[in-house]
């Protein structure tokens, strides 16, 4: 019925075919844009992008409209930014055979906790400065997230970790899990499970009440399995 109307349901919100493709090319400009602006950055931020879209699209519609353009391969949801299939941010050559070295040791059994930046510069006798440099420029790149002060977590073990919330959410009766049963799942401390948690909360994964959490279902989809990893 809505399709012989010409119109196109967004969430719950109807707009024309003319309106989708207009708001489609719109959304392909601004992301160009940033990335011609921006060549180091991963992409450009979602809120960032709804809110530059005339018209402004509430959230869930404005999602809608994102997954269908990421499903047909238009743009690539990447965490909590957007970027065109072709954009590609990459470090130097010495900054890449760094950051390599600084991958390994946040990968593997220890990488719920791996080593901080101070840390990992007094171990593997770099100069901190320039740890936390290429972190930060990785971190700009979706390879790594800064989680915690001087804390950041290989982008693939941020996407277990979203997988891991959105498994308690989904096996608790109300939906809401506790800050321990999280940190039971990932041999955590208390502090660093705490501060994950805090993290998925300021990108709107999780929804905070009290000592509780539950998954956003407006951003059930940050930080999947589906998005690629650098």
């Amino acid at each position: 019925m809505l399709e012989q109307t010409g119109l196109i349901l967004l969430d719950q919100i109807a707009v024309t075919r003319h309106r989708r493709d207009a708001l489609q090319a719109e959304s392909a400009a601004l992301l160009a844009a940033h990335h011609g602006e921006n060549p180091d950055l991963q992409g450009m931020a979602r809120e960032a992008l709804r809110l530059r879209l005339v018209p402004r699209l509430p959230q869930p519609a404005f999602m809608a409209l994102m997954r269908a353009e990421a499903a047909s391969g238009r743009i690539v949801l990447d965490g909590s930014f957007l970027r065109l299939p072709d954009h590609k941010p990459r470090l130097s050559t010495d900054d890449e055979a760094l950051y390599t070295r600084i991958a390994q040791e946040l990968g593997g059994e220890t990488r719920f906790r791996p080593p901080r930046v101070r840390d990992f510069a007094t171990t593997s006798g770099n100069d901190e400065a320039e740890v936390r440099r290429i972190l930060r420029m990785a971190a700009r790149q979706g390879r790594v997230d800064l989680v915690a002060r001087d804390h950041f977590f290989l982008r693939a073990t941020t996407i277990e970790m979203a997988a891991i919330i959105r498994r308690l959410g989904a096996a608790s009766e109300t939906g809401w899990f506790t800050a321990p049963a999280f940190r039971d799942e990932v041999n955590n401390g208390r502090k660093v499970a705490i501060e994950i948690l805090d993290f998925f909360d300021r990108h709107g994964l999780t929804l905070r009440r009290g000592d509780l959490r539950r998954v956003n279902p407006h951003r059930i989809d940050l930080f999947s399995a589906e998005e690629p990893v650098p």
